[in-house]
């Protein structure tokens, strides 16, 4: 009955970790990827099979590399960390990606447990966001010299107004 109860448990954790809409790894101490679920497969262009076994420094650069062995190397048990990091896919493209990094110990050996995020679209909107604003301030500025010209024109019609009525009442 426990052996069933077990199985059971391990084929809905199963289901769980390949059904997550996040890329999922798990890295040993030495950074290989001990386990990952479908949709970092995805993520990264790498099957599965071939994904389960490589170096974490396969599918990031070596600022990744670092920004990882930093956050590992500082971590306790329990505490999370988010960093930014350049993905790789499988052709040498790059994509922006989110990385939640925890550390934990089991069976005396230290692992990591990755949630990876694609960011691309984030960053794009933030970058459409930076293009709007500035396109607003130069809007705003064109407004400004405008309006000031406007002005000026407004001021320098009232002084020639006011010329030609002393001309005439003189």
């Amino acid at each position: 009955e426990r052996t069933r109860a077990l199985t059971k448990s391990e084929k809905l954790l199963d289901a769980i970790f390949q059904s997550m809409g996040q890329g999922i790894l798990l890295l040993d101490q030495e950074l290989e990827i001990v386990q990952a679920n479908r949709m970092a497969s995805e993520m990264f262009g790498v099957p599965l099979e071939v994904l389960i076994g490589n170096g974490y420094q396969e599918i990031t650069d070596a600022d990744g590399v670092r920004k990882l062995q930093e956050s590992s190397r500082s971590l306790k048990e329990g505490e999370i960390r988010d960093i930014e990091i350049t993905g790789l896919y499988v052709d040498g493209d790059s994509f922006p990606c989110r990385v939640t990094v925890t550390v934990m110990h089991l069976e005396g050996q230290e692992m990591h447990p990755l949630i990876v995020r694609d960011i691309s679209r984030e960053k794009e909107m933030e970058a459409s966001i930076v293009e709007q604003k500035r396109q607003a301030e130069e809007m705003n500025v064109t407004l400004r010299n405008v309006l000031k010209s406007i002005e000026e024109e407004k001021k320098e019609f009232e002084e020639g107004l006011s010329t030609r009525i002393r001309s005439s009442l003189l």
